[in-house]
């Protein structure tokens, strides 16, 4: 049984929503009260004859600011220069739950999708090949909303263009591949809460585990648009904002950050070559 705090401590186990052949275990994340979410997602499973394991999702919005375990406020507020929202908080521990999941499980790796996103024709075909790319420690991004700045590794299919990208954040946890290997490690360095979850996990200098991303994304978003059940509407980041003087903190440790992204990002893709060259 998972314990957040307040009422939210009585989980209800996941659920396996349809019993079909997948090359790795499927993982949704689902908010109780999203049901039309679940039913949509329940269809284009059916569609693509692809089975998943629901994962009920923390709802922040009932867990009181005092019970939100795991949460630097402080730091959140520094680096990020605003308040945290209820929505994060519940997004945030509903992937730690869900990278327990993955840890716990046998499979090498895992695909994590939050109900937002639905699936695609030629998914089953493409899991495999880009799984095979994966190192030991590291998370493949299905779904992001930018890829500035994107330097191409491999392309382990047609249409498929695996690769870092030196610009970010990239943005969305919405669907992305995991290693059981990087499920463990990012459950132990995620543990505090100081950024988004989206965020978080792209720190790969700060991780240890690999951050890949495709150029273009391979899962639509459910009914052509984001979602913002999980998280957050456009109107509750802004009412969050701290004002433009008091976010130089936050503006400092950016700066910093995209350093250390585009260093990431060009050693990655050196070493890349350089095996890519020793193998060939």
């Amino acid at each position: 049984m998972l314990s957040y705090g307040g009422p939210v401590a009585k989980r209800k186990p996941p659920s396996v929503i349809e019993d079909i052949m997948f090359p790795i275990p499927v993982y949704v994340i689902n908010l109780d009260r999203s049901t039309d979410r679940l039913e949509k997602i329940q269809r284009s499973a059916l569609r693509h004859k692809i089975g998943f394991i629901r994962v009920p999702a923390v709802d922040g919005r009932v867990v009181p600011a005092s019970e939100r375990l795991g949460l630097s406020e402080l730091l959140f507020r520094l680096r990020c220069g605003r308040r945290s929202l209820p929505g994060e908080y519940g997004c945030y521990r509903s992937h730690l739950e869900t990278l327990r999941m993955v840890a716990d499980g046998t499979a090498p790796a895992a695909l994590v999708m939050e109900d937002d996103v639905e699936f695609a024709d030629g998914l089953g075909e493409a899991i495999p090949a880009l799984v095979g790319l994966m190192p030991k420690h590291s998370v493949l991004k299905l779904v992001h909303h930018r890829s500035g700045g994107f330097l191409p590794l491999a392309t382990p299919a047609a249409g498929l263009e695996v690769g870092v990208c030196c610009m970010g954040p990239q943005g969305s946890t919405a669907a992305y591949l995991v290693t059981r290997a990087g499920a463990r490690r990012l459950r132990r360095r995620l543990r505090l809460m100081s950024l988004p979850v989206d965020v978080a996990m792209e720190r790969a200098w700060s991780t240890g585990v690999d951050v890949l991303t495709l150029r273009d994304n391979l899962l639509p978003f459910m009914d052509g648009r984001r979602g913002d059940t999980l998280v957050g509407t456009s109107e509750e980041y802004r009412a969050v904002k701290f004002l433009k003087l008091l976010r130089i903190p936050s503006y400092l440790f950016k700066g910093l950050e995209n350093i250390w992204r585009m260093a990431y990002a060009f050693v990655r893709a050196g070493l890349w070559r350089v095996r890519c060259q020793a193998d060939g």
